[in-house]
């Protein structure tokens, strides 16, 4: 079974926008009301919930260019203690139970093992109307410290539909033997009410099943308040995710992205001689060809610059700009 779960509203259709061809490059460029498409504005052109983003090391980029993929990794293995740490499972109805509930929570366990999760962030729906960049996708410090190998690493642009028909193709086999497969923005819940995992298992349907199936039929019940729903102090993330169940491991855990990549955006620390990285990943774009751009910041403020890459090392081209200085004083009369 394949799903996609999406708001309700197409976000494209929800967001006033224009699209002009940037003059600058063959990509689209996304404007904001108002705004003058002869400005050239570096990275404005990627602020689109087209795309997601994905924050790595410079290590794991490393290994994306050799493997040509991205981790999935193992549900209990992400960095939220929620996701992360052992479940006890509560139960309700009348009937006593026929076992004890650390053979249900262990089941729960064993289910969650076998569930893999692609996280990307995405752009704030205010990120068209921030002149500083701030709210976009790849202009997010919090993320680049804790992801980002602390700005030595990398934000990869990916298409979100492309993406999808890769993971889709990844887990066919699953998907056609019984596994799931569904991909959606993250809810942020401000209380446990929101928590699909502090629902109860009926026991009717333990006594009529065995353990697994009961397990399996309750978790499946409760996929979306389970598996997309995080602690509202995650939200800056705007986490957008894939997430699959594959109880017969039928899948890589690494997902062949080809074609799926878009450009990359290098951390302000990057280092200067991983040139080798830098063009292992261009055939990931599916063309041969990858935009790539530097991130370095002037205080709050995310700027984008061309990258140019040479036969040993990269260079940062780094673009002119006009800062205004505002001294707290009145004007003189």
């Amino acid at each position: 079974m394949v799903e996609r779960r999406e708001k309700a509203v197409d976000h494209d259709e929800a967001w006033p926008r224009t699209y002009v061809s940037n003059v600058t490059s063959s990509s689209v460029r996304v404007l904001a009301l108002g705004e003058d498409p002869t400005i050239p504005l570096p990275g404005r052109e990627w602020a689109s919930p087209q795309f997601v983003y994905h924050y790595t090391s410079w290590e794991s980029l490393r290994k994306i260019a050799d493997t040509c993929g991205l981790l999935m990794n193992a549900f209990p293995k992400l960095n939220d203690p929620r996701e992360s740490k052992k479940w006890e499972v509560g139960f309700y109805g009348s009937g006593k139970p026929l076992v004890r509930s650390e053979v249900v929570s262990e089941e729960v366990e064993r289910f969650k093992a076998n569930v893999r999760v692609l996280s990307c962030s995405m752009g704030s729906p205010d990120e068209l109307t921030n002149s500083d960049r701030s709210g976009h996708g790849y202009a997010k410090p919090a993320m680049w410290a804790h992801y980002g190998g602390s700005h030595s690493g990398a934000c990869l642009v990916l298409n979100r539909l492309k993406l999808h028909k890769c993971i889709e193709s990844s887990f066919a086999d699953s998907i056609a033997s019984g596994g799931k497969l569904t991909a959606g923005d993250v809810h942020y819940a401000f209380n446990s009410i929101e928590d699909g995992s502090f629902q109860g298992i009926d026991l009717d349907k333990i006594a009529s099943q065995t353990v697994d199936l009961a397990v399996e039929e309750h978790l499946f019940q409760h996929w979306y308040g389970i598996f997309f729903v995080k602690h509202a102090d995650w939200s800056p993330e705007v986490e957008y995710r894939w997430v699959a169940y594959d109880p017969e491991r039928l899948a890589s855990d690494i997902i062949d992205i080809t074609g799926a990549l878009h450009s990359v955006i290098l951390g302000a620390d990057f280092p200067m001689d991983e040139v080798n990285t830098i063009h292992g990943l261009a055939q990931l774009t599916g063309t041969g060809s990858l935009v790539v751009q530097h991130c370095s910041w002037d205080r709050m403020i995310a700027n984008i610059e061309p990258v140019e890459v040479g036969e040993g090392e990269l260079k940062f081209v780094q673009l002119r700009r006009t800062i205004a200085t505002v001294f707290n004083r009145r004007a003189p009369d």
